[in-house]
């Protein structure tokens, strides 16, 4: 029987190296026998010192790191032999060398149990940890798989994770999958090589696709509290942003959004002349409330991060362009997709707010965006001002969103109730725009905004509010034909030229990633 698992050993200079690994073992768990490559740090290290601690664990979130790069862990030396044990683990089995044929690549290690400890107990695997087990082991194999299968067994595992999955399980598979989108679009992978190149070159350019961001409301703006900002929001898959980029001799950017496009390359290059050919191919307007800039930022930093074969995470890309100063959920959406809540920022800390929580909206679900035309939310300076002049209900305010987030929003959520989901929704939209009353002239952005959502909540709908500043409002229906129903009432009673409105589903997924 396999056992998929996780391998600590301890090399000559003394480093720890944590690998997954599934060795054969015995029902009494006496004898393993282990199959690491000779290219493995694992293989060495058992040659060398003969000892090394086999895990078992159901933290496939780890497991999935563990999979494709160097993890650092918390551990403590074994008892019998010269090793490490991983404390947070269920079981820590430690073993001795008893032979080793390394006559083929991949090479047998025959090893004996001398000591079994219970670290904890153990929940257990369901399915969505089955899902996440696999898919790591799938992205370990990208130079031995095609691509499109391996694309299409994530497709297949994706399911069961929405389905069964906790916050860990949808953690771990977007990691992987990010994983599998880079590895492919490296310069040097074999996938990339293998993929159809143009005739006569290699690729040159970079494409990058994301959706847009519902922000539902900041659950403490006032700044004078232990922790400000944090919020609520979520991706959908529409409208959004997409744009190409290629190296260039000259700087050479257009489209929409041209001269804040440029901006940002030049962020990323620290102030330097950027030399890219830039096309904005898609943007929604700036400062609606659909979280733009930021999407717009993200893509190009990860583009540009892309051209030269780098890979960091999105909150460094944000931190780079200048995006996530108070909320993250856009920076988080461009990376994971789905319903996101970030924790908010410590005073004097700089950095972008920790995620506290990402679910995934189920995908029948659709979300009705409405956005005035000729109306723009508050930005730059009349934002600042906004903050620094909050009322004192601000710090009370920020412990009823939290029990409505926490108590309403996202057990509904989970549990897929689009009811109960929208009658929080609603309940936190109206207590986060109660702080801004001074700075928008009411709980919305302007009349025409109030009286879209009273619309809405008269077609039946509760799960409606104004996203961000506004003016976008956002409305939550069980499915498509729901969602097109209200855009025809919508456009019916405000009229095409007044409003632009989309059904658009949500976007479980973070950016689209792909070389041309």
């Amino acid at each position: 029987m396999i056992l998929e698992g996780i391998v600590t050993t301890v090399g000559s200079d003394g480093s720890v190296n944590i690998s997954p690994m599934g060795p054969k073992v015995t029902p009494d768990m006496r004898r393993l026998t282990l199959r690491p490559f000779q290219s493995s740090q694992t293989y060495r290290n058992l040659k060398s010192l003969g000892e090394g601690v086999f895990h078992v664990t159901d933290d496939v979130e780890f497991l999935a790191r563990c999979a494709v790069g160097r993890v650092e862990s918390k551990l403590k030396p074994a008892l019998e032999i010269q090793g490490s044990i991983l404390p947070d683990a269920c079981r820590a089995y430690e073993f001795r060398v008893v032979s080793l044929d390394d006559r083929e690549k991949r090479t047998t290690i025959e090893v004996e149990v001398v000591r079994c400890e219970n670290l904890r107990e153990y929940f257990g695997l369901n399915r969505a940890k089955h899902a996440v087990v696999e898919a790591a082991i799938l992205a370990t194999r990208i130079d031995f798989l095609s691509m499109r299968e391996i694309v299409s067994e994530f497709s297949d595992l994706a399911s069961l994770v929405q389905k069964t999955g906790g916050p860990a399980e949808h953690r771990a598979f977007h990691f992987l999958e990010r994983y599998v989108e880079e590895a492919r679009n490296r310069p040097d992978s074999a996938q990339t090589q293998a993929s159809s190149t143009p005739a006569g070159g290699a690729r040159t350019g970079v494409r990058v696709q994301t959706g847009s961001r519902l922000h539902f409301g900041l659950i403490a703006p006032a700044t004078a509290t232990p922790r400000c900002f944090g919020g609520a929001g979520l991706m959908v898959a529409r409208p959004g942003v997409d744009l190409s980029i290629e190296n260039a001799v000259e700087m050479d950017v257009s489209g929409s959004l041209a001269e804040r496009a440029q901006q940002f390359a030049e962020r990323v290059t620290g102030g330097r002349r950027p030399s890219y050919r830039l096309r904005v191919l898609a943007a929604p307007r700036e400062h609606t409330g659909l979280g733009t800039g930021t999407q717009l930022g993200l893509a190009i930093a990860r583009g540009t991060a892309t051209l030269r074969a780098e890979y960091p995470g999105a909150p460094e890309l944000a931190m780079k362009v200048g995006r996530g100063l108070r909320s993250a959920i856009g920076v988080y959406g461009f990376e994971q997709g789905g319903f996101l809540i970030d924790g908010g920022k410590a005073q004097g800390r700089e950095q972008i707010a920790p995620l506290s929580l990402r679910l995934s909206v189920p995908n029948e679900w659709r979300f009705v965006v409405v956005t005035p035309r000729g109306e723009v939310g508050i930005s730059g300076t009349a934002e600042a001002n906004a903050f620094r002049a909050l009322d004192n209900l601000a710090e009370p305010v920020a412990h009823t969103l939290s029990y409505v987030l926490h108590m309403g929003m996202v057990p509904a959520l989970a549990e897929k109730d689009l009811s109960a989901f929208g009658t929080a929704l609603r309940e936190y939209g109206v207590r986060a725009g109660e702080c801004f009353k001074k700075a928008q002239g009411g709980i919305y952005a302007s009349a025409r905004v109030a009286s879209i959502i009273e619309f809405v909540r008269a077609e039946g709908i509760q799960g409606t509010g104004q996203s961000s500043w506004g003016p976008t409002v956002y409305a939550a229906a069980e499915d498509e034909d729901r969602a097109q129903h209200l855009v025809n009432r919508l456009e019916g009673r405000f009229g095409s030229e007044n409003i632009e409105v989309i059904s658009t589903p949500p976007l479980n997924r973070g950016a689209r990633v792909s070389r041309f």
